[in-house]
């Protein structure tokens, strides 16, 4: 692999330092053979304390009467787990077999660590441990403790180092196993729904659990603000699956057949942006302009800045405005007509958000009415940069956002060809409503503007048009 590991969206490191090493806790949960107690925290390193924080509950799969080998990757806010399942060996003092026992490597990540690092460190690590960690010990009188779990060893769990030349090897190895088990169409689906927030996304039509190290690179081409809280179930080990419970806990489902009582969270229609991610995870290359979510016109061409910055605003949950100057960067704005698929895209996201809100109370409203604000502020800026696009984003729907606010940033050659690509009736509307907005925030910058425009061009349709307001 040629290109840097660090140029997946994933792996943004955000200015700092790769950590030189992953530290990680393991804890064990199963059933102890011999024993008349149920399941249980069977072994934990120093210090986690799983059965204080009911850790269990957070890792839940089911019933888990169906048990397989494969790897989950659960976030938990500070920290993460990667989970290995596998059928255990045990058989209880009834005599009853055929539970499946859990391992679970958690990390709690420093110095603003990614998540997709530790997944692919951590994943393939604990795919390799075995029950051989705790069984030797299976006939300690400890056991018959309620709440007695076997404290491992400091270096029963040894540290990771972080190296670009062996992250690599595992991208390349998680990517080609992609390849090898999945369809461009599925994974562009499963892609889809997790780009929209859709929970929980599916990938099905799988004829064994991904290696550890593929779950771990399905990831990498995801903005990292949302690779940084997707939690990934990579089998059903279960013959019943509770939708509301299953939904709490996972973003997505890895399976053969998808569970009955999941069926409709199966449907996707498939996204542009779900089709480049899948593309640069098959393909094994970081996405050019690292935001795969965003389409372009074609293999050459690149995101422009202004986009950039378009993107980084639809992206960012904190930020509810976009000046005009913020969007410019210190340059007069050009149209970039090629890449309306990308504003189009930042729109979809803008919706997608406010769609995954929970309905009722103050704060589900005050969200909606901000994100309402963001997308008219995505329309305006869209307006700005290729008009056209007028025609299937519309202009702003509040009257908070001018339609010609960032249009104040053009360069002012553009002006001209600006009034020609919108027409007088689009423009006249977009006049209109651009100057009766409240408050009036930006009325001297429109109007300051707009006399600018009138002296340059005295016989343009923008006079005509002003002359009638």
């Amino acid at each position: 692999m040629s290109a840097s590991v660090w140029q997946w969206p994933a792996l943004d490191l955000q200015g700092q330092s790769a950590p030189r090493k992953l530290e990680a806790g393991l804890s064990v949960w199963g059933k102890v053979h011999g024993a008349a107690s149920d399941f249980r925290w069977i072994a934990h390193s120093p210090g986690l304390e799983p059965q204080a924080r009911r850790l269990e509950l957070e890792l839940l799969l089911g019933s888990e009467d169906a048990p397989e080998r494969a790897t989950f990757w659960r976030a938990l806010g500070a920290s993460y787990c990667a989970v290995s399942s596998y059928p255990s060996r045990a058989m209880d003092a009834a005599r009853r077999s055929g539970f499946l026992e859990k391992q679970l490597l958690e990390w709690t990540p420093s110095q603003n660590a990614p998540a997709a690092l530790g997944a692919l460190l951590l994943l393939p690590q604990v795919a390799r441990f075995t029950d051989e960690i705790w069984w030797s010990r299976s006939d300690d009188p400890g056991w018959t403790q309620p709440g007695f779990a076997l404290t491992l060893k400091p270096g029963d769990v040894p540290s990771l180092a972080v190296n670009e030349d062996a992250l690599a090897r595992i991208v390349e190895t998680g990517c080609a196993a992609l390849r090898d088990a999945v369809e461009e169409s599925a994974l562009a689906a499963f892609y889809s729904s997790l780009l929209a927030q859709r929970r929980p996304a599916i990938l099905s039509g799988l004829v064994r659990p991904l290696p550890p190290e593929a779950l771990a690179a399905l990831l990498l081409p995801l903005p990292r603000k949302l690779a940084d809280r997707l939690s990934m179930a990579g089998w059903v080990v279960s013959q019943r699956v509770d939708p509301e419970s299953f939904t709490r806990l996972w973003d997505a489902l890895l399976c053969d057949g998808v569970p009955a009582s999941l069926r409709t969270a199966a449907e996707s229609e498939v996204t542009d942006p779900g089709r480049e991610s899948a593309r640069a995870v098959l393909s094994g290359a970081p996405p050019r302009s690292g935001r795969p979510s965003a389409p372009s016109s074609s293999p050459s061409s690149g995101t422009p800045e202004a986009l950039d910055r378009l993107l980084e605003f639809v992206a960012d949950e904190e930020r509810r405005w976009l000046k005009p100057e913020e969007l410019a960067g210190g340059r007069p704005l050009r149209f970039i007509d090629d890449q309306a698929a990308g504003l189009e895209y930042c729109l979809e996201q803008v919706r997608n958000e406010a769609a995954s809100l929970d309905g009722g109370g103050d704060a589900g409203n005050w969200q909606r009415d901000h994100l309402r604000v963001k997308a008219d502020l995505v329309r305006a800026a869209a307006l700005a940069l290729a008009p056209a696009t007028v025609e299937r984003l519309g202009l702003p729907e509040t009257r908070r956002v001018p339609a010609l606010l960032f249009c104040t940033q053009l360069d002012p050659r553009n002006w001209d060809e600006l009034a020609a690509r919108l027409g007088d009736t689009v423009l006249d509307k977009a006049l209109r409503q651009s100057l009766s907005c409240q408050p009036d925030l930006f009325g001297g910058l429109l109007r300051g503007w707009l006399a600018k425009w009138r002296q340059r061009t005295p016989s343009s349709r923008l006079t005509r048009l002003l002359d009638q307001l």
